[in-house]
């Protein structure tokens, strides 16, 4: 679930900021990185004796993953093309009458 969870971000990070599908290095990198932490969870259940806390460890991997993509992903993220609304991007708009309050007020 987590690594499905990194690939929506993945995507939905290129759609977002306008640039073409394909992991960059970085993202390459939190992927193996999550994949090892989960490797490294379940080593116990599978017979392998690894020394330490597991779950510690595999908490930072997965922590650590995470960090990785937004490091990769922050500068785009940041850049103004991902920030301004363009023709092409819809952008909610609500009427004068309505600007302010919540929607139970306006009802």
């Amino acid at each position: 679930l987590g690594l499905g969870v990194y690939a929506v971000f993945c995507i939905a990070g290129l759609m977002h900021t306008k640039q073409p599908l394909g992991l960059s290095r970085g993202a390459r990198l939190g992927a193996l990185i999550l994949v090892a932490a989960t490797a490294l969870r379940i080593a116990p259940d599978l017979g392998f004796t690894v020394p330490g806390p597991l779950h510690a460890a595999a908490s930072v991997g997965w922590a650590a993953g995470f960090l990785v993509w937004l490091a990769a992903y922050w500068p785009s993220l940041q850049s103004p093309p991902a920030l301004v609304a363009t023709d092409e991007t819809p952008v909610a708009t609500y009427p004068a009458e309505h600007a302010g309050r919540s929607l139970a007020a306006a009802e």
